[in-house]
């Protein structure tokens, strides 16, 4: 990441910057906390960040080059996609906890179908679920069984809903908690947070809070739509109630991190993850 810095950012501001809002990774108003000025901080985020990307950007790049000249690369499928993105200052976050905004659920997705069953060089407007990356690989490779298929990027645009989640991190809710006790309950950061698209509106249900978008218009999510569409929102929660009883946990909702080896464990408390 250092070759890759701005000119007016320090290699040691950065160190300190990571460090610090890893180990305040739960608590999503820490302006505060942050050891420089807010727009000092700001402009520090931004460069390491940009220079998190152009180092990624860097190693793919290195790794296309090789890939390219193996005999193999004609039937290669590639997918770039991302699990998640991270909030840069919007909405008074950073990092990635506790959240399901755009920032975080709206990530990059490029494929190279080395069958051209997929159109070469287009660009989908339509919001896509990473769910269906699954089923495309296996039908690509043809190894989809029918119900595979059906739910393959080749079947056309989503005929199912778009769903997004995020639940509640125990360990980054107990550090929360010690350093802020009673903020997690306040700001409903105990409950999951669930999503569903339709067309250009997005439906947000955390607890009893409900939020709805219409992010075309407004892709920054700032002007919440429930009290001025309540039949859409009503309509949006049924159908996300649906689709949220067809759901199977995928994880013990009590589940904790835990790193026994020393060695993760020392890593992990050099870049602030633990204390």
């Amino acid at each position: 990441m250092q070759k890759f810095l701005a000119d007016n950012t320090s290699y040691a501001k950065a160190q300190k910057l990571l460090q610090q809002s890893n180990s305040l990774q739960a608590d999503v108003r820490n302006w505060l906390d942050m050891p420089l000025p807010e727009s000092d901080f700001k402009t520090v985020l931004d460069a390491v960040y940009d220079a998190e990307v152009a180092e990624q950007d860097a190693q793919i790049g290195r790794f296309l080059e090789q890939l390219r000249l193996s005999k193999n690369w004609p039937d290669t499928m590639m997918v770039v996609v991302a699990d998640h993105g991270d909030h840069l200052g919007d909405k008074n976050r950073v990092n990635h906890a506790f959240g399901v905004s755009e920032a975080l659920v709206h990530v990059p997705l490029l494929i190279r179908d080395p069958t051209g069953s997929l159109p070469k060089g287009q660009t989908v407007d339509s919001t896509v679920s990473t769910r269906r990356l699954f089923h495309t690989i296996l039908q690509v490779a043809k190894t989809a069984v029918s119900d595979e298929s059906n739910l393959s990027l080749l079947a056309g645009e989503e005929s199912h809903a778009v769903l997004a989640e995020g639940q509640p991190l125990n360990w980054a809710i107990e550090r929360l908690e010690r350093s802020r006790p009673g903020v997690v309950k306040n700001l409903g950061f105990d409950d999951p947070a669930r999503v569903i698209y339709s067309d250009n509106y997005k439906f947000i249900v955390r607890g009893a809070h409900q939020e709805l978008y219409d992010l075309q218009a407004d892709p920054g999510e700032k002007k919440n739509l429930v009290a001025k569409m309540p039949d859409l929102a009503k309509q949006l929660y049924a159908h996300l109630q649906q689709q949220t009883r067809n759901l199977q946990p995928v994880a013990d909702a009590e589940s904790h991190m835990t790193a026994e080896d020393d060695v993760v464990r020392q890593h992990l408390r050099s870049l602030g993850y633990m204390e």
